[in-house]
């Protein structure tokens, strides 16, 4: 074992159990002692079974790959809002308002919006943070260029 005592190797790999199953293992090892030559002596090693751990990060980075192929190949704008400030906005909302993610990213969402929409949008945003729902259409946001245009 190449390692420097008190550290700590861990391995994670896959091996058929007694049932001809593949399961998933962590070994985790540590050099105790060494001999006159320096080479390891004594380990304490652990191995255990994280075949369901495997099972359920495979099972959430398969919802993630279809969440993300939902909002970004979706035709809808998608944006998300955390206080105040735009934190995520999908390919499709920023071909639409035609911007860059580093121009609209990080600044107040309010920014983009019809002058006359921003007191009706806010008090929108304080009551989804509250948890109610808020179903009025609001009109569409500011294009970089300034104007405000129809979705497509």
């Amino acid at each position: 074992m190449d390692a420097k005592d008190g550290e700590i190797k861990t391995v994670e790999y896959r091996m058929k159990d007694s049932k001809d199953r593949w399961a998933w293992l962590q070994s985790r090892a540590t050099v105790l002692s060494r001999d006159d030559k320096g080479e390891p002596s004594h380990l304490l090693f652990s191995l255990t079974d994280i075949t369901e751990r495997k099972t359920l990060q495979d099972a959430i980075s398969e919802s993630e790959e279809k969440y993300k192929t939902v909002v970004e190949q979706g035709n809808d704008g998608i944006a998300v809002v955390q206080d105040g400030l735009l934190v995520y906005a999908n390919s499709k909302l920023l071909m639409m308002a035609g911007y860059k993610p580093e121009e609209s990213l990080g600044k107040p969402f309010i920014k983009f919006l019809d002058p006359e929409e921003i007191s009706k949008v806010s008090e929108f945003y304080r009551m989804r943070m509250t948890g109610k729902k808020c179903t009025r259409r609001l009109r569409d946001p500011r294009h970089a260029q300034g104007q405000y245009r129809l979705r497509c």
